[in-house]
């Protein structure tokens, strides 16, 4: 009876009802590193942004990231210093920048392929 119901869940449900946790841990990835990006953020605010943004990616080609990887942290990093001030709290940006990744997730605003 549990292989019947395992094989229900993986094979006749949706493609959709599968790929939820999915979305959920890409929002969760782009969260961790806003937050993450706001600390630096906050604890170095005697750079400006042009300095912040190419120590982020002079750090990521030296870990040899691929390019897309790159270009999705720079698009966090740019949502970040365009929508929070540097006094927001490290989990407030955490925390909004999730709900706005799974409320843009819930109405196909945002593309998710990475």
């Amino acid at each position: 009876m549990r292989y019947i119901f395992l094989y229900f869940l993986l094979c006749c449900l949706p493609v959709t009802a599968i790929a939820i946790p999915e979305a959920i841990n890409i929002c969760l990835w782009k969260s961790q590193i806003a937050s993450d990006l706001q600390y630096g953020r906050k604890y170095h605010n005697d750079n400006d942004v042009l300095w912040h943004r190419a120590t982020v990616q002079l750090l990521l080609e030296q870990d040899r990231q691929p390019v897309w990887i790159i270009r999705k942290v720079l698009e966090v990093f740019d949502t970040v210093w365009l929508q929070y001030d540097t006094e927001e709290d490290i989990s407030y940006v955490f925390k909004d920048t999730y709900s706005t990744c799974i409320r843009d997730y819930k109405s196909a605003n945002g593309i998710y392929y990475y």
